[in-house]
Formats: C-alpha cells, sequence, structure tokens
C-alpha cells in the first residue's frame, strides 16, 4: 500500500510503502508522511494497493479507504502539531476508487 501525490511520487518523506496483512478479511497501514500544503491550497492524495495476491475463490475483493475517528488524520499548522480532525469530519469513506 503506497500513499502518493497526483502525480504518482511519494507523499512526503515519510510514505514508504506500507505491507498490509489481512486479520479476519482486513487490514490497516498507518503513514506518517511529512507534507506541506500552502494555506488555501487543495492537495490530490493517492492510496495505491498492489492486488496481485488478491485471491478469493470463494468471494470478491474490495476496497475502502475508511478514516474513523478525528485522530486518524493529524496535521500541523506551522505552530502547532497532531491537529486532529474535527468531529464533525469523521468517519468516512473515500468515495473516488479508480482501478488502473
Amino acid at each position: 500500500v503506497s500513499l502518493l501525490k497526483s502525480d504518482n511520487t511519494a507523499l512526503g518523506s515519510s510514505s514508504n510503502p506500507q505491507t498490509c496483512t489481512p486479520v479476519s478479511s482486513t487490514c490497516s497501514v498507518t503513514f506518517n508522511p511529512s507534507y506541506s500544503l500552502s494555506a488555501g491550497s487543495s492537495a490530490v492524495v493517492k492510496v495505491r494497493i498492489n492486488s496481485a495476491n488478491f485471491a478469493n475463490s470463494s468471494s470478491s475483493d474490495s476496497l475502502s479507504v475508511y478514516v474513523s475517528t478525528t485522530g486518524d488524520v493529524r496535521w500541523s499548522d506551522g505552530t502547532t502539531s497532531n491537529i486532529p480532525l474535527e468531529a464533525s469530519a469523521v468517519p468516512f469513506t473515500i468515495a473516488n476508487v479508480t482501478y488502473q
């Protein structure tokens, strides 16, 4: 699993690919990228999954990216670090999934 910018390059210095080992049909990964975004701007972030080892003869494999709590995504405003998302922003599921 990789976390990428829109141009398919790594999102910051700490977003190296992670290995996800399923437990009870679910797996989780954590990224801690150091990435700067200017005030008033936006960014596209991609999650890349290598599905080569998806193999389920009895059912279909699927993918979802789910942010469940305010602490799942943290940010810094340059003065204060580890600012969590606002409670009204979670939970959410990434809705735009494409297959390339």
